[in-house]
């Protein structure tokens, strides 16, 4: 049996305002605190930057779930338990620390699928390869699932490049500014 990282409540909770909070901050006294050119155009890309960070951060209270891997399958914020058979894929993004993994479910009440995500315990994570709980659940979900298609999980370069996709116009924006 796997369990998330028990540091997942501080970053569902905590970690987004507090982030948030002192960025902001910061962004507005180095704005309020110039009168040269130079650290004026530092400051609208330093805010940019808090800003793009704002819009990553944000996500986490919405998806971020404490989740257990149990033999009959995952047992998602002590509420639900969803059969590896219902899980479609699972996917991590290497380029954070802590490693987010996600995973999209079917939810049977709902009749919905759902995305959500999960940090798993420190120890048992490895730099740019699938930790001990993401293997376990995939090697559950190919066992038990047989529609299963590793062509559906989603591109593992994807994110990266959504990142840079949305940080150079922002960049660009603020510097014309």
């Amino acid at each position: 049996m796997y369990k998330s990282s028990p540091l997942t409540p501080f970053l569902r909770y905590v970690f987004p305002v507090l982030i948030t909070v002192i960025f902001t901050t910061v962004a507005i006294v180095m704005l309020s605190n110039n009168s040269t050119d130079k650290p004026v155009l530092f400051s609208r890309i330093f805010l940019g930057g808090v800003a793009w960070g704002i819009l990553l951060v944000s996500q986490l209270p919405f998806r971020l779930r404490n989740i257990t891997a149990k033999e009959d399958g995952l047992e998602i914020s002590k509420k639900i338990l969803v059969p590896y058979k219902d899980i479609e894929w699972t996917t991590r993004f290497h380029y954070t620390s802590p490693w987010f993994t996600s995973l999209k479910y079917y939810n049977k009440e709902s009749g919905k699928h759902k995305i959500i995500s999960f940090v798993p315990c420190k120890k048992d994570t490895i730099p740019f390869s699938d930790d001990a709980m993401t293997r376990y659940i995939n090697e559950k979900i190919i066992a038990e699932n047989l529609n299963y298609s590793k062509e559906n999980s989603p591109s593992k370069i994807k994110n990266i490049l959504l990142l840079v996709a949305l940080f150079i116009p922002s960049m660009a924006l603020l510097v014309l500014l």
